[in-house]
């Protein structure tokens, strides 16, 4: 690794105490050559939070289902969540529900009311992303969102606090 990327030990130990969402890099295409169909590297994730002791702390993340599918075979008490974009979140939602995940994470535009309805229902956690606007996430803290992945976090917390 190069010396200003740090390893996911490394950044496992800075965030003592955090909640962690470990975004797994998976995704086919043909822009994707090093796509992994094993689930060899999602089995060495699981293997390192669990070695780092932060396993009820994180939850791993994929826009790939089939990386999602695979992580949660690995063990049902680890929290999976379904990173989305360009689908329909009701049907999502529903997939994730049969598939055991604990979480839907949709882009910011794809989430209403009706959504997060829906998401109750199923008992899905919805954790919002990338959300860097104050008017955002104001917005989706008044739907209910789960939580707000975001690039600010100060405003993040800012804007939680006051309700602004």
């Amino acid at each position: 690794l190069a010396a200003d990327i740090p390893s996911l030990d490394d950044a496992l130990r800075a965030v003592t105490g955090l909640k962690i969402n470990v975004e797994i890099k998976n995704s086919r295409g043909p822009r994707e050559p090093t796509y992994d169909e094993t689930g060899d590297f999602a089995r060495r994730v699981v293997t390192v939070l669990h070695e780092a002791g932060v396993f009820g702390r994180s939850i791993i993340t994929c826009f790939d289902l089939a990386t999602c599918a695979v992580v949660r075979s690995f063990d049902p008490a680890l929290e999976v969540g379904w990173l989305i974009w360009n689908v329909d979140l009701s049907s999502a939602l529903v997939r994730a529900h049969v598939l055991g995940f604990n979480a839907v994470n949709p882009y910011l535009s794809l989430v209403t009311a009706d959504a997060m309805g829906e998401a109750r229902d199923l008992e899905l956690d919805v954790n919002v992303w990338t959300v860097n606007a104050a008017s955002d996430m104001a917005d989706m803290a008044a739907l209910g969102v789960t939580s707000i992945i975001t690039d600010d976090p100060l405003l993040a917390r800012q804007v939680l606090a006051t309700g602004a």
